[in-house]
C-alpha cells in the first residue's frame, strides 16, 4: 500500500490533524526560522514514500484500531495474548496533550490497565514548528529541553534499579548452601 495513500487516508480520516493543523502550524513558525525549519523537515519526511504491504495494513488497522486488542489484552503474538496487564517492566508514556492521534484519554486508559506502579506518565503540551503534533516529542526543541532530560531521567534510575535487583539476587544466591 502507497504512503501517499496512507496520507491520503489520514486527511480524511481528520482532517483538523492532518491538514488544517499542519497550515497553521506552518504560519506560526513563518516568524521563528528555526521551527521553520523543522517544519519544512517535517513535511518533507511526511513525503516520502515508503509502501507496506496492504495485509499488514489491514492487520492494523482491523486488530489496533477498530478493535483495540493490544489495550484490551486480546492481541495475539506468537500464540500468546498480550496487553497491559500483561506487562512487567517499568513503562514511561509520554503524552503529548495537544496530539488527536493518540489522546490523553487513550494513552491514560492503557496506564490504568497496567499493573500498579507499572507507568509513569509524563505531559507535555506540544509546540509550534513540528508539523504534526504526533512527531514532537521526536523533533521538538522544547522537548528536548523539557521532556528527554526527564526521560533520560527515568531511564538511568530503571537500569540502576535493575542492575541492584540484579546484584541482590546474585548476593541471595552466593549466601545459600548449594
Amino acid at each position: 500500500m502507497p504512503g501517499s495513500l496512507l496520507s491520503q487516508v489520514s486527511a480524511l480520516a481528520s482532517p483538523a490533524t492532518f491538514v488544517w493543523s499542519r497550515l497553521m502550524d506552518a504560519t506560526l513558525s513563518l516568524t521563528d526560522p528555526a521551527a521553520t525549519a523543522i517544519h519544512a523537515r517535517v513535511e518533507r519526511w511526511a513525503l516520502d514514500e515508503a509502501p507496506l504491504p496492504g495485509r499488514l495494513v489491514q492487520e492494523i488497522v482491523d486488530w489496533l484500531y477498530r478493535e483495540d486488542r493490544f489495550c484490551r489484552g486480546t492481541l495475539a503474538v506468537c500464540g500468546r495474548e498480550v496487553g497491559p496487564s500483561g506487562l512487567r517492566l517499568a513503562t514511561l508514556m509520554v503524552i503529548n496533550t495537544a496530539d488527536e492521534i493518540a489522546p490523553t484519554a487513550s494513552v491514560s486508559r492503557f496506564a490504568q490497565a497496567m499493573p500498579a506502579d507499572a507507568a509513569r506518565v509524563l505531559a507535555y503540551p506540544g509546540e509550534t514548528g513540528v508539523g504534526l503534533q504526533h512527531l514532537a516529542i521526536l523533533v521538538g526543541r522544547q522537548a528536548y529541553t523539557r521532556i528527554w532530560p526527564q526521560v533520560i531521567s527515568w531511564i538511568k534510575a530503571s537500569a540502576d534499579l535493575a542492575a541492584s535487583r540484579r546484584w541482590l539476587s546474585i548476593s541471595a544466591e552466593e549466601v545459600e548452601p548449594h
